[in-house]
């Protein structure tokens, strides 16, 4: 059975991302003027990545978009998958 996909269409929020996708531990980011769709692995629950989106979605000014990618890159939790 294939893990629900959740779409966020972020483009009006951020100035750095157009759209992101998370399906099961995978996530799609689509960063602003391009049109390539990037591949990261997620790597603890992805429930608490989906908190985070959707509490930015609710209120942009809750977290910082940028800073929690990085973060993430850093910690090891977002892992690009090499392409």
């Amino acid at each position: 059975m294939a893990s629900k996909k959740y779409t966020y269409e972020i483009d009006a929020l951020s100035a750095a991302i157009d759209k992101i996708v998370v399906q099961g531990s995978k996530v799609f980011i689509n960063f602003s003027g391009n049109e390539k769709s990037y591949e990261y692995q997620w790597k603890p629950a992805n429930k608490t990545l989906l908190a985070k989106l959707e509490g930015f979605v609710e209120d942009p000014t809750s977290l910082s978009l940028g800073r929690f990618y990085n973060d993430s890159l850093r910690s090891g939790d977002l892992v690009q998958i090499n392409q």
